[in-house]
């Protein structure tokens, strides 16, 4: 084991140490590769550009800081040090024994609490340069790996659950004119040509791949908006003429143009004009004519 600088009591008990957590039986702790790419060879994506097997190296030299109780011992001998900088290596009895990250695990390395080896282990990898989550690590040693952190994972993971199980049941709730908000927003402009089943189909299947986009379109006014000039423009409220760039009023008037655009969506279009001081008096009134309450 490594010499960290601690102190033992009159009791033989630690009154302090500089020597990171002692690992519960049991307790997992991971570690991946950072800055590993994905193999140009693979056309799925899936498997990592690095050999079969990574070694880091087992020996360092590491900066530790003192807690806060040691310096306070420590300044009573005028002692005013608060970091320390040691030798530290890995070395379990296995000389030819090397940390290393392998390829198949898809280069993450795990350590179990429960043995002397493994906290040896988890102590060298929470102190060496080469661990990213090192607060005191050398930012000159290039970094190789980092602490997964497995609580914030759970947390993300959790909080992707709900927010999928939210847009699922949000989704199946939709009212017609919600599930042609949404499909509006993500590209369909004729979603009421569309049969409902069809059409629901496709706004679930995009709320459980988008759970979070699905919701923001579902609450999104311009999206509103463009919902009511689609079913206007079917109703016969407005027209549009894609030649001339213009919203026409149902007499053929020109309401509103635009400038040639790459890719312009007329519904767009419309939600510029109804943020005027003009369009919002038209909307305002189309909505009256449409009976349209929001």
């Amino acid at each position: 084991m490594n010499n960290y600088p601690e102190l033992i009591d009159e009791n033989g008990k630690v009154a302090w140490t500089t020597r990171p957590r002692q690992l519960k039986v049991g307790e997992k702790v991971e570690y991946e590769l950072i800055n590993i790419g994905k193999s140009a060879l693979d056309t799925t994506g899936k498997t990592l550009a690095m050999p079969e097997r990574f070694g880091i190296k087992k020996k360092d030299t590491v900066r530790i800081s003192y807690p806060d109780k040691a310096k306070k011992e420590m300044a009573k001998d005028g002692d005013n040090r608060e970091v320390e900088y040691i030798e530290i290596g890995y070395q379990p009895g296995i000389r030819t024994e090397v940390i290393q990250f392998m390829k198949a695990s898809a280069g993450v390395l795990t350590i179990i609490g429960g043995s002397s080896k493994n906290q040896e282990k988890f102590e060298f990898m929470e102190s060496c340069n080469e661990n990213e989550s090192n607060p005191n690590r050398n930012t000159e040693v290039q970094a190789r790996f980092a602490l997964i952190n497995n609580k914030e994972k759970a947390r993300i993971a959790r909080s992707i659950r709900k927010e999928k199980r939210t847009a699922a049941n949000k989704a199946e709730n939709l009212k017609i004119n919600e599930l042609y908000r949404v499909a509006i927003g993500i590209g369909y402009l004729e979603p009421d040509k569309m049969e409902e089943e069809a059409l629901r189909d496709v706004i679930e299947s995009y709320a459980e791949a988008n759970p979070i986009e699905f919701l923001t379109k579902v609450e999104n006014p311009d999206l509103v908006i463009q919902e009511i000039a689609i079913t206007a423009k079917n109703k016969g409220f407005i027209d549009v003429s894609m030649q001339k760039r213009a919203i026409l009023g149902s007499n053929g008037e020109t309401l509103h143009t635009w400038s040639p655009e790459k890719d312009a969506k007329w519904p767009e279009k419309f939600v510029e004009f109804v943020k005027s001081k003009e369009g919002e008096k038209f909307y305002s009134s189309l909505k009256d004519q449409m009976k349209i309450n929001s």
